[in-house]
């Protein structure tokens, strides 16, 4: 616009039509630089709305953020408290060694060499917090040398570990207190005097031990 208004300054005033043509010329652009000018500054309100709305939202994204990560972490806790509040616990668990009499009763006794079997008995509490139905439970008895006796099978527990158990029970469990009974046999040859540590697991979790001993 400089250089055309500089060119009509240079026109010889006799040339009118020229000069003419270039004044509207001048006029149009000078039209069309103001129409640009609203539109940019119009963009630019606009744009700058955009930014404040993108403040606005990356701070509620924050917020967000924070309100998931709380949230998760009152979940985990929460989680934790439903799952000690689950578990099973167990009454005094009783052990009894128990020989074989001729008439083929079981009877208890205090010597190893006439043990020919192992009497568990222990109740699973109430607790109206965990699910009813099927619950395993394993026993596991060991000897003093950490020697599984009447060794059965393995069991995954739930903190990772395997165990070797030498009894299983599956319990029908109702959220009451339930008694469990378990006979396990063993062979008198095998079984030296000393301490015998019999060991429960319900459900994957230790629940409690007993300790016997023999002479």
């Amino acid at each position: 616009m400089k250089d055309l208004r500089d060119s009509v300054s240079n026109i010889k005033d006799h040339n009118y039509d020229l000069i003419r043509k270039y004044r509207s010329k001048i006029a149009s652009l000078e039209r069309e630089n103001r129409r640009l000018f609203i539109q940019i500054d119009s963009l630019n309100s606009a744009n700058l709305a955009l930014v404040q709305e993108n403040v606005i939202a990356n701070e509620i994204l924050d917020q967000k953020e924070t309100i998931n990560e709380e949230l998760t972490k009152k979940y985990k806790t929460l989680e934790a408290k439903v799952a000690v509040a689950s578990k099973i616990d167990i009454g005094p668990l009783t052990v009894t060694a128990m020989k074989e009499r001729s008439s083929g009763k079981l009877t208890s006794t205090s010597r190893s060499s006439r043990t020919d079997a192992f009497k568990i008995n222990f109740d699973l509490l109430e607790n109206e917090v965990t699910n009813s139905g099927k619950k395993s439970v394993y026993i596991q008895i060991v000897d003093e040398e950490k020697n599984v006796v009447n060794p059965k099978g393995n069991a995954l527990l739930k903190d990772g570990r395997y165990i070797t158990y030498s009894d299983s029970v599956m319990v029908n469990y109702n959220n009451e207190r339930t008694s469990l009974v378990s006979f396990i046999l063993v062979n008198r040859d095998d079984i030296v005097k000393g301490k015998y540590t019999v060991c429960a697991f319900v459900e994957g979790e230790y629940s409690g031990n007993s300790i016997v001993r023999l002479r």
